[in-house]
């Protein structure tokens, strides 16, 4: 299988897994010794700042304040990982213009200075060689292509419907080439 760096993965509402369910993930990495990746819409309570202070005992000293959430990566505990658009402060770049890091100075950089959108997430979602293919092959993922629906800047915005509009997108996607548009009844609901 090719890598799927850059693709989301869609749990389908079959799927109850506490951790995963409806969630959409960004594979950050993946290859044959596994996969990497981080959950797109789980805000926590927990305030960018209060983190970023405990990080840096000076503060964020010389930086305006952020109402910024951090983000529920996933259940494997991690380091802290921002998602972010600024180039100059990349480690790794995921998909064109988006962006990974999780060294601290480049951490502080990117919320502190970067005028781009960013998430920093706790946590991440792990796969070990060949698990990730096998869930897929079981169902439990749908795949939505770097160009598709969740391109910059999307992937930054409002989460609470992010899962609902991949959801959609797959589903018209599957469903596109084997219905035409004029098979779509006008209110769902008559079907």
């Amino acid at each position: 299988m090719s890598s799927l760096q850059g693709f989301c993965l869609v749990a389908p509402p079959r799927l109850h897994d506490d951790n995963f369910y409806r969630t959409v993930v960004l594979v950050i990495e993946h290859d044959d010794e596994g996969a990497v990746g981080v959950i797109l819409n789980r805000p926590t309570s927990d305030p960018v700042d209060d983190v970023m202070r405990l990080l840096d005992e000076d503060g964020m000293e010389g930086t305006e304040p952020t109402n910024e959430l951090i983000y529920y990566g996933g259940p494997v505990p991690g380091p802290l990982v921002v998602i972010h658009t600024a180039a100059e402060y990349s480690e790794r770049e995921i998909l064109p213009g988006v962006h990974f890091t999780s060294q601290k100075n480049n951490m502080q950089k990117v919320i502190g200075t970067s005028e781009g959108p960013y998430r920093v997430y706790s946590g991440y979602a792990g796969w070990a060689a060949g698990q990730l293919e096998r869930e897929l092959e079981r169902g439990d993922w749908f795949v939505v292509p770097q160009d598709a629906a969740i391109a910059n800047p999307e992937m930054f915005a409002e989460t609470e419907q992010m899962w609902h509009d991949l959801k959609s997108w797959v589903g018209m996607d599957i469903l596109g080439d084997s219905i035409s548009s004029k098979q779509f009844p006008q209110d769902p609901s008559v079907n």
